[in-house]
């Protein structure tokens, strides 16, 4: 099949093959041939020559400009160093090795395909490939990336427009894949210390940014924090898509869906979610940024949710069962106070009152990687004291701004008053 592909802005890459006359071929469809789609195929398979002996790590698979000793992904309290020691591959050795890509399309609908690697390498990252409306986008990356792989993503029929990356975890080789398939990266800039080729980024090639990032009118990258500072879901609101081409033979569903990667992670029985610092390390997040990841959540509309793995998929009734398991987390870690908090805040809200009977928790992370928690009194009656109390208690700083909203006003120091 002659591969199509859209010649606009080509990189400077492909221009300084087109310069040199480099002219490469792919298989024509039925004896026929395209100039164009062979000068794409030898710009995309120069790209991938050019990186193809970087060296990657095999325990998380991250990929580094130069050769070296260490891993700060690996040595990261994140991940971990194997008992034998850092060893190293590199995209040629993994191709002679017989690793290979698979596109396979979801059960349930046919526009999400997982990105699947065979035999598994790294942390065996599995990116999804997700087709909507307004072109196609691919969440999370995996370390090998095959030339077969290649053809098929460049010959979607709604052309691919960028790779969004949840967390350090997932960024492997995933500025070869931008450069190889000729799109942006999209990844949060609170973890761009963690970007491991960021010397070799050329301008363009990385859209960083703050907190959320549309991609489409229906699709979202949101920063919920916890596992990295810069951790995010990605949102698909499927209900607001066109119906598809064929829509009585094709399989698509019509409520949202979260991509969560291991921000909030699926449990294996895909039956809960599971927060936690460190998977294999087997450190729980702190109870304050599973509540910054609820509230950022909540009023978010979706029925299904799956991490970047495979049979770690939510069918049915996501969002509730993500209220289910924060709140079991958080009265696990002896915080039921904060699901209190959380979830009168959530009844406040539905019944319209413009009021709360709970602070705002506001979470951030110092330089020296330890939580800091904000607790901000705005006008707010809190009755309980018990729960004020364990607020205030557990915040680095607090801000109260009216007290005479507050019935629990007197509780305060005087300088704490001032603040």
């Amino acid at each position: 099949m002659t591969l199509t592909y859209q010649i606009g802005e080509e990189d400077g890459l492909y221009k300084a093959l087109l310069a040199a006359g480099v002219q490469g071929r792919t298989e024509p469809a039925a004896g026929q041939s395209n100039d164009a789609d062979d000068s794409a195929s030898a710009a995309s398979r120069a790209a991938w020559d050019e990186d193809a002996d970087l060296p990657i790590c095999t325990a998380c698979g991250t990929q580094y400009p130069a050769a070296r000793e260490d891993c700060p992904i690996c040595e990261d309290d994140r991940q971990f160093v194997p008992a034998n020691g850092q060893a190293w591959s590199c995209l040629r050795k993994l191709a002679d090795s017989a690793h290979k890509n698979e596109l396979v399309k979801d059960s349930q609908d046919n526009r999400i395909s997982y990105i699947k690697t065979t035999p598994a390498f790294g942390i065996g990252q599995t990116p999804f490939l997700i087709e909507t409306a307004e072109g196609s986008y691919i969440w999370d990356c995996c370390a090998f990336l095959s030339h077969n792989l290649v053809s098929e993503l460049k010959g979607l029929k709604n052309p691919l427009k960028a790779i969004v990356i949840s967390h350090p975890h997932f960024y492997t080789t995933s500025l070869t894949w931008a450069r190889v398939l000729s799109v942006p990266l999209v990844v949060c800039g609170k973890d761009e210390e963690w970007y491991q080729r960021l010397s070799d980024v050329k301008e363009g090639e990385i859209v960083w940014y703050d907190e959320d990032h549309e991609l489409t009118s229906n699709l979202k990258a949101l920063r919920c924090g916890g596992h990295f500072e810069g951790s995010a879901v990605l949102y698909w609101d499927r209900s607001r898509e066109p119906s598809p081409d064929h829509a009585s033979s094709a399989k698509c569903r019509q409520d949202g869906i979260i991509f969560c990667a291991d921000t909030a992670m699926v449990q294996p029985t895909q039956k809960g979610f599971t927060f936690q610092y460190s998977v294999p390390n087997m450190i729980p997040l702190n109870p304050y940024d599973v509540a910054y990841l609820y509230k950022k959540l909540k009023d978010v509309p979706f029925g299904q949710a799956t991490s970047t793995w495979p049979g770690r998929f939510i069918r049915e009734d996501a969002g509730s069962i993500l209220a289910q398991s924060v709140r079991k987390h958080l009265e696990t870690m002896g915080c039921d106070w904060l699901w209190v908090s959380l979830s009168n805040e959530t009844q406040n809200e539905s019944a319209g009152s413009t009021s709360w009977n709970s602070a705002d928790i506001l979470s951030s992370r110092a330089s020296d990687g330890r939580s800091k928690q904000s607790l901000i009194i705005l006008n707010q009656p809190i009755t309980r004291r018990d729960i004020f109390e364990k607020l205030w208690d557990n915040c680095d700083y607090r801000i109260c701004a009216d007290g005479g909203a507050n019935r629990l006003y007197d509780l305060l120091s005087e300088g704490d008053r001032e603040r």
